[in-house]
């Protein structure tokens, strides 16, 4: 199909604009971001390269390409933190900003190019997908926007819409609906029988999950349209193999199967790949478990089931009922693997149930729905002028028991709550976006919001550094970006592997944490 200039010129400058699009809402790959950003700063140079992946694809030149994949590497990201004080239990008002780095993610790095070029796949395998009605209707992720791809237009050019910079429903919708969803079925069976709601998190599952290439054709019902760009298809699949075999030098349990590949984190086809991977699984447990609802967030899943005369049963009788004596899983120690696909874990301290009583006060239901009703006027576009009254430290802080009891002798551990921070950072940059304050109304929160991300807690709530460097651009506040930056620099320096969890080689890749 690479054979129209003008055509192949269209598709690859959409393919760049929805790239550009998904990741200048993500709030964490921040490192492709910037090489977006400086990808596109030299006019006349990210001209010149978007003309040559077109010419590239129309002469098939595999040297261009394999030039490109030589420089694969990979970024490293802390993904969890753990404290390096001993346990104390004296209970203060200190909160640890002393923590160092235990669990890590990789995400790949690649010339911009080669992301177009997986970005451009995705559209193709996308539409293929859509035609064909392979999208799970269990999975609530990474669901493609509906003027996407034009019904009743097989073409792979004129039947996707390439003009647009979205390819993707925003993801807070998507991520509410599951989450919903299964509350909504628990109170509607509520007033008939026992219900059950259980939590599930497949273990690493982008590093152990088993894709092989040449299983993909089967997988799309050997649609025709698939063999017309086989070369662009090749080249995807050698930058997952690739990416899989240096991987593996670093990080332990990805499979030694020949031709097997993970999913590199931080491309996008792997959205559309993983629901091809799971769709028998999510049909092998509705079909044996037969739930009231069940849904699947990439990772997560939830199962409502009814629970009648369960009410004595315990965590793991309920295991054992719904997922062992069903043959979806079977016990590995304190792990449990599929039976479908035996690669894919679940980790039992992870497994959650919560079991709701016919015609009992539906406590849990009642908070659920007065936080969701809370979290949702936190996001309304509106500018708060109240919010100059309220206490940034309120926001960000929680006290153990503080809600429960107002006898100081009941009184918790003071722990940091990075949502209910950022949510008020977030509320304070729509306010004075769009209104004027006195410099004084807002200046003790610059200095609250800085103490609060300071030491550990800088880098493990990275997650809003996008807006408060935003916020200190709107106050024209140079010195606190600067301090702030510093602050950043300073701690990622100070992090060490001491509390590093299951991984090796990391001395040596100290370097690369936000390179």
């Amino acid at each position: 199909m690479f054979v129209d200039n003008v055509k192949i010129s269209k598709m690859i400058g959409g393919a760049y604009k929805k790239l550009k699009s998904y990741y200048f809402y993500d709030k964490t790959i921040l490192f492709i971001k910037h090489k977006i950003a400086v990808f596109e700063s030299d006019r006349e140079n990210f001209q010149f390269t978007l003309e040559k992946i077109t010419n590239s694809l129309i002469n098939q030149d595999i040297e261009y390409f394999n030039d490109l994949m030589d420089t694969i590497d990979f970024r490293i990201l802390p993904k969890k933190f753990k404290s390096t004080t001993n346990e104390n239990d004296v209970i203060s008002n200190y909160i640890d900003r002393k923590k160092d780095i235990q669990k890590i993610n990789f995400f790949i790095d690649v010339p911009v190019e080669l992301y177009i070029l997986d970005t451009l796949w995705l559209l193709l395998i996308g539409k293929i997908m859509t035609d064909q009605h392979l999208t799970s209707s269990f999975s609530f992720a990474g669901r493609f926007k509906k003027s996407l791809f034009v019904l009743d237009d097989e073409s792979l050019f004129s039947g996707i819409d390439f003009d647009s910079n979205r390819c993707f429903e925003p993801y807070y919708n998507l991520y509410s609906k599951w989450r919903d969803s299964a509350f909504d079925k628990i109170k509607s069976k509520h007033s008939d029988t026992d219900t059950l709601l259980i939590g599930l998190d497949l273990k690493s599952f982008y590093y152990t999950v088993e894709f092989e290439f040449s299983n993909l054709k089967y997988l799309l019902n050997n649609d025709e349209r698939y063999d017309s760009f086989s070369f662009l298809t090749n080249i995807i699949e050698e930058l997952y193999l690739r990416y899989t075999n240096l991987l593996r030098e670093f990080k332990p349990g990805i499979s030694k199967k020949e031709n097997a590949c993970i999913f590199p984190i931080g491309l996008l086809s792997p959205i559309l790949l993983r629901e091809l991977y799971l769709k028998k699984f999510d049909l092998e447990i509705t079909n044996k478990i037969k739930p009231s609802y069940y849904g699947r967030y990439v990772d997560d899943l939830l199962i409502v089931v009814n629970a009648k005369e369960m009410s004595e049963y315990r965590k793991q009788d309920f295991i054992d009922h719904f997922l062992i004596n069903t043959n979806i899983v079977s016990a590995h120690g304190k792990e449990y693997h599929f039976t479908l696909h035996s690669n894919l874990r679940l980790q039992a301290e992870k497994i959650n149930c919560f079991f709701f009583g016919e015609n009992q006060k539906d406590i849990i239901l009642e908070i659920y729905d007065e936080q969701i009703r809370v979290n949702s006027s936190e996001v309304n576009l509106l500018p708060d002028a109240g919010l100059l009254d309220e206490n940034f430290n309120s926001h960000a802080y929680h006290i153990g028991n503080l809600e429960k009891s107002n006898n100081i002798r009941e009184l918790g551990f003071m722990e940091s709550n990075n949502f209910k921070a950022s949510l008020f950072i977030n509320r304070l940059l729509r306010l004075l976006s769009n209104t004027v304050c006195c410099d004084q109304k807002y200046e003790k929160y610059l200095n609250e919001i800085i103490e609060f991300y300071s030491g550990s807690q800088s880098v493990e709530f990275s997650n809003v550094w996008r807006s408060i460097f935003e916020l200190f651009t709107i106050c024209n506040d140079k010195i606190k970006a600067n301090k702030f930056y510093d602050e950043i620099k300073f701690s990622t320096i100070a992090l060490t592997f001491d509390k590093l969890y299951n991984v090796h080689a990391c001395q040596d890749t100290k370097s690369e944490i936000f390179r």
